[in-house]
């Protein structure tokens, strides 16, 4: 009995010692160890393909000898990455793949006993794709323009960022400003002043969880702003743009300002004309009109090249280019015979109606009479030559001059027409020799005309006579 009731006490006692021990460690397992904190280096949790996230999970409290344990989506992750320092346990994400909801807990020894601690709340690390870089372009591929185009920079984006902040920049100050338009994934940004030509780039910010990620800046494109071509100004080489039939006319067409490489159309009447006509040297273009039916209105412009833009001038003003042609005129004289001492009359007269000319009388080519002005209607006009000598016999041609749009204008001689002077005394002989030719012909007309006469007579008389006297001719 004794023996029995010694031994039931004793297995009494170990089980209530086995039980405060078991209980003590319970006590001890959940009471002192606090629950780890957990969060990623990046406070949004947003990282991109290729940046190392770094996960930490910190523990409250002095508690030596601590393993650290991570998970992901709840899934107990290997521990050869993680970095135990002090109270601190850090786990890197590396890989794209690698997103997702992590949380973790340590565990400590205490008394030789591990305890483990409570799991931490979740934190969500996200793995992005890297934001590509924009694309920048002017709306003119050569990125060239006159002063006062508008110049639009657009700056492209490729992919799906719904929230954007654009950013240009023109050299290395950054050019921000309100004209900055978003829509999807295109921005522009305009330029209207002349000094804002220029390097221009672009980027932009979008924002993914929280975390706002900024672009590289584009690659460059240059905006250069030209002087719009002056008008270029027309001229031909004679002034009063008049020409004879036959003379070679010079169209010159000048540019003011220094563009190197310039390009010249020519039009008459508003035709372009053939180029091959057309000789270029700096700035002057020269057009050569060799025919009498290309008279008209002439205008010219000139293209130039900046950069691989083609730029034109606007017309220039008009010239007027006219081919003109005096006609040849006519000489006639009163007598081609003139005796010494008396006078002459040439008259030359115009083919047609050319009033204000003045005429002119040649000898020989020698202009010896001049400035007689034409009052005629018929453009006719009479050269008078008194008290005329020997000297003033020979061939005589005559020509006009006058104001064709301005310029003075010479027709060509007209046919010459030939005098002779004689002396009195020899047109006396020869007068009075012609007499006496003209009085013995009159008079051998004369005897001519009594011969026959009398012939005539006869016949008549022998014709009519009486019968008496036919009857004794019969007889006889």
């Amino acid at each position: 009995m004794p023996q029995s009731s010694t031994s039931s006490k004793m297995d009494t006692t170990g089980f209530l010692l086995l039980f405060v021990i078991f209980g003590a460690r319970q006590s001890v397992s959940q009471g002192p160890l606090t629950t780890p904190g957990i969060s990623p280096d990046q406070s949004t949790g947003v990282y991109l393909k290729g940046e190392t996230a770094t996960i930490t999970c910190t523990v409250t409290g002095d508690y030596p000898n601590k393993n650290f344990y991570f998970y992901r989506d709840r899934r107990l992750l290997s521990t050869d990455q993680i970095i135990t320092n002090d109270n601190v346990g850090t786990f890197p994400v590396t890989r794209a793949d690698q997103g997702g909801r992590y949380q973790c807990k340590y565990e400590t020894f205490i008394n030789s006993m591990w305890l483990s601690s409570q799991i931490s709340e979740a934190v969500t690390v996200t793995i992005a794709d890297p934001i590509t870089t924009p694309r920048i372009s002017p709306d003119k591929p050569t990125g060239v323009y006159l002063k006062g185009e508008t110049v639009t920079i657009t700056c492209i984006v490729t992919g799906y960022y719904r929230d954007k902040t654009f950013h240009f920049y023109r050299g290395s100050p950054p050019v921000y400003s309100h004209q900055v338009l978003a829509k999807d994934n295109i921005a522009t940004f305009k330029v209207s002043r002349a000094d804002q030509g220029g390097r221009y780039q672009c980027q932009y910010g979008t924002t993914v969880n929280r975390r706002q990620l900024l672009s590289q800046i584009s690659e460059a494109v240059t905006v250069t702003i030209a002087d719009t071509p002056k008008k270029p100004r027309i001229s031909p080489d004679q002034p009063s743009g008049v020409y004879l039939k036959g003379e070679t006319v010079t169209i010159t067409c000048t540019v003011a300002g220094d563009y190197r490489d310039k390009t010249f159309h020519f039009y008459r009447d508003r035709r372009l004309l053939n180029s091959h006509q057309i000789i270029t040297k700096d700035n002057i273009g020269k057009f050569r009109v060799t025919g009498t039916d290309q008279g008209g209105s002439y205008h010219c412009k000139y293209g130039t090249s900046v950069n691989r833009r083609q730029f034109w001038s606007q017309l220039s003003e008009a010239v007027r280019v006219t081919i003109a042609g005096l006609p040849k005129p006519n000489i006639s004289v009163d007598s081609r015979l003139v005796l010494k001492g008396g006078k002459v009359t040439f008259n030359c007269t115009t083919p047609g109606v050319l009033p204000g000319f003045t005429f002119y009388l040649y000898r020989h080519g020698e202009a010896n009479y001049s400035d007689v002005q034409t009052a005629a209607r018929d453009n006719s006009v009479t050269f008078t030559i008194t008290n005329i000598d020997h000297t003033d016999g020979g061939n005589y041609t005559c020509l006009y001059k006058g104001d064709v749009w301005g310029r003075l204008l010479t027709s060509a001689e007209s046919d010459p027409v030939h005098i002779t002077v004689r002396d009195r005394f020899v047109a006396l002989e020869v007068g009075v020799g012609s007499a006496v030719v003209l009085i013995l012909i009159l008079a051998l007309l004369g005897v001519c005309f009594w011969k026959k006469g009398k012939c005539k007579r006869n016949r008549e008389m022998r014709t009519t006579a009486p019968p008496s006297d036919q009857t004794n001719e019969a007889l006889t």
